[in-house]
């Protein structure tokens, strides 16, 4: 970064980025939840989702030292972005 540049300079844009995405993730969310509860039939499948992931949360979350399960892909993202020789791009 060049000295006479100010070191927050992109701070706001990425702030109101995230915040506009955010607004239109919150958007759909709730469009999805209103077509969901429309039917009993999907309120038992979301249900049904909650409660595999909560009786499977090991095999799902699985280990802090991230070989399996999102951990592992966790593991990956923070490695990528500490080396970026391993970007696939």
């Amino acid at each position: 970064m060049p000295a006479n540049e100010p070191p927050f300079q992109n701070l706001w844009g990425v702030t109101y980025g995230g915040l506009i995405l955010a607004g239109f993730n919150n958007q759909v969310t709730a469009l999805v939840l209103n077509e969901i509860s429309n039917t009993a039939a999907d309120l038992n499948y979301i249900g049904l989702a909650f409660s595999y992931l909560g009786s499977n949360a090991s095999t799902v979350f699985e280990d802090a030292n991230g070989n399996t399960g999102l951990a592992k892909l966790m593991a990956a993202q923070i490695s990528a972005l500490q080396n970026a020789s391993k970007l696939w791009f």
